[in-house]
C-alpha cells in the first residue's frame, strides 16, 4: 500500500483510536501498562516449572481448565457489538 506519509500516519492514528492494535491494548492501560507488562513477562519467562508425576485425569483437568481460561481471555478481548436501547 502506497499511501502518503501523513495519510498513512492518520489511518494508524484512527486505528490506535479505535483499538485495533492489539499489541497497542496493553500500552493503554495507564502509565505504567507496558512496563507491567514487561515486569510480568520478565518473570514468567525466569520461572523454573517441574511438574511432578499425576494421574491420566488430573493431567485431562488441567489442561481442559487451562484452555477453557484462554477462551474466556480470548472472548472478552474480542470486540462486542453495541447493545441497543429502547
Amino acid at each position: 500500500m502506497n499511501l502518503p506519509r501523513d495519510l498513512r500516519r492518520r489511518v494508524t492514528e484512527q486505528r490506535l483510536h479505535r483499538g485495533d492494535l492489539v499489541l497497542e491494548r496493553p500500552c493503554r492501560l495507564g502509565r505504567y501498562g507496558a512496563g507491567a507488562l514487561f515486569i510480568l513477562a520478565g518473570v514468567i519467562a525466569n520461572m523454573s516449572i517441574y511438574f511432578r508425576p499425576t494421574s491420566l485425569f488430573n493431567t485431562l483437568v488441567m489442561l481442559i481448565l487451562l484452555v477453557g481460561g484462554l477462551g474466556l481471555i480470548a472472548r472478552a478481548l474480542r470486540p462486542h457489538p453495541a447493545a441497543k436501547s429502547g
